[in-house]
């Protein structure tokens, strides 16, 4: 079953949108709907990349340099950040 989405856009936009559904032969929301669609499966797939990036760095199977080029520095550090403290942690208690 859908539900209705509703949302505001600016007029710039708008016309943009309407001359693609122009050109297409496709209403605005199937324009939309197929843009939301595409934009989501997408995001959830780079997630489930990084997900697995951050693993095969905790395994030692990606340098840090890789992981900075999969997920960026900022996420990367915090990545590596959070491995240490694991680490650490466990050694801690093996203590």
């Amino acid at each position: 079953m859908s539900e209705i989405l509703t949302f505001r856009e600016d007029k710039e936009t708008t016309n943009k949108l309407d001359q693609l559904a122009r050109l297409k032969m496709k209403s605005r929301s199937d324009i939309v709907r197929g843009a939301v669609r595409d934009y989501v499966t997408r995001k959830l797939e780079l997630i489930e990349i990084q997900k697995l990036a951050a693993k095969r760095y905790t395994e030692g199977k990606l340098s840090f340099d890789e992981l900075v080029d999969i997920l960026g520095y900022e996420e990367a550090k915090k990545v590596a950040y959070y491995k240490d403290i694991a680490e650490l942690s466990f050694a801690q208690g093996l203590a």
